[in-house]
């Protein structure tokens, strides 16, 4: 029941501290944007930028590319690498580049050099960079040498993933990492006297087809949807582990029958009913499951911090979507659910042994175990059961069409 109920609690902890680590690092990305340009993994035609700085109620527009980068470093780490445009004032992403948490010695040597990268407080100081050191990362056109000449705050889009955040600007991103001549998107904020709604509408009229604008806490949402094929085959294994532990739980009450065989036939002699020895079974059943419950969910929280590291990379790999892991938080209502899962599938087990038991005869239950009839033993319509049902498993598997979806 522990086993069972550990791997259920994890998985729901797991999948909701995905998902939350999403939203929070698309809305840190995101900056003061109102609103973003999207056009899937491709991207669009940087010739969209005109269009959507001269559409009426803009204030702010920023195009950006977004690339996850290896560190041609013994460590391999990720990176996301953004590139913005360093020439603009940046005002949508001050979390980063206000005046107090920004440190650049020579702005014009980073505007003007392609080379220079920006990287995060956090990060800098876990690899000991300064200004002028050397960063490796490997791109398109194979291991570039960056040069560090600014660091930033870690606030806002300077605190995802763990601070693996670096800055180049947008057109020299666009050479490094094969995305020449397009934008991944357009981060925009609205005037004060044009409503968010009304410009997200003004945009898209002038935006072609596969070009989407949409609120930042829209587009965690998409994200969330891509992610839930993962968290469906995550949920199914949950219910396998808790099948296992259905199997584990039957066997333990149909041993605890037969090592009893002798005291139910007492307690039937002297009048206990065949309710009330069912009813003995199904309590303990129900105690064994409060208990193992209950520890399942201690083992299950500490299983799902153990876990979302390595979800979140699956997500990174598979999804191509990077995420900052936030705190874990217990969740009562998923504890309440795994608890009466785990107290329902120990009642269903034992429901089989204490009904057999509850059936036994008085009078052979005193005599010695082994003169139990063969009737008692898996009989010949059972067997036939499971060999059908593995036969139709077999086939089911062989003869199904595979699809995507």
């Amino acid at each position: 029941i522990a086993l069972g109920v550990a791997v259920f609690f994890a998985i729901q902890t797991t999948n909701v501290t995905l998902v939350n680590a999403l939203g929070g690092t698309i809305e840190k990305l995101a900056g003061r944007a109102t609103l973003q340009v999207t056009g899937g993994d491709t991207g669009f035609s940087e010739d969209y930028l005109k269009t959507v700085r001269a559409t009426p109620g803009v204030a702010l527009s920023e195009p950006v590319t977004e690339t996850m980068a290896m560190l041609a470093l013994p460590e391999g780490e990720k990176i996301v690498v953004l590139g913005l445009d360093t020439t603009s004032d940046l005002k949508l992403y001050s979390d980063m580049f206000d005046e107090k948490g920004l440190e650049v010695k020579n702005p014009l040597a980073f505007t003007s050099k392609a080379d220079s990268i920006a990287v995060s407080r956090k990060f800098a100081d876990r690899y000991g960079l300064k200004d002028g050191d050397k960063l490796p990362l490997r791109t398109q056109a194979g291991t570039q040498e960056f040069t560090v000449r600014a660091i930033f705050r870690s606030a806002g889009a300077g605190d995802v993933f763990d601070g693996n955040v670096a800055v180049v600007d947008v057109y020299a991103s666009q050479e490094l990492f094969g995305k020449k001549g397009r934008f991944d998107r357009i981060d925009v904020m609205n005037s004060p006297n044009v409503t968010v709604d009304d410009l997200k509408q003004r945009i898209r009229a002038e935006m072609p087809a596969g070009i989407t604008v949409e609120r930042p806490e829209r587009r965690s949402e998409g994200l969330e949807n891509t992610v839930s094929s993962m968290h469906l085959g995550l949920t199914v294994m949950s219910f396998l582990a808790f099948t296992v532990c259905a199997f584990l739980v039957f066997n333990s009450f149909a041993i605890s029958v037969n090592q009893r065989w002798k005291e139910i036939g007492v307690l039937r002699a002297i009048g206990v009913t065949r309710g009330g020895i069912q009813r003995m079974f199904l309590t303990e059943a129900a105690i064994v499951g409060v208990v193992g419950s209950i520890v399942g969910v201690g083992i299950g929280f500490m299983l799902a911090e153990a876990a979302i590291g390595v979800v979140l990379n699956v997500s990174l790999t598979v999804y191509g979507a990077a995420a900052s892991p936030g705190a874990l938080e217990f969740n009562y209502g998923f504890a309440a659910e795994a608890i009466v899962a785990g107290v329902g599938v120990s009642l269903l087990a034992a429901w089989l042994p204490s009904r057999a038991g509850a059936r036994l005869d008085p009078i052979a239950a005193l005599h010695d175990i082994e003169t139990r009839t063969s009737k008692d033993v898996a009989n010949l319509p059972r067997l036939a059961a499971g060999v059908v049902l593995l036969a139709a498993g077999l086939l089911l598997t062989t003869f199904s069409t595979p699809t995507v979806g």
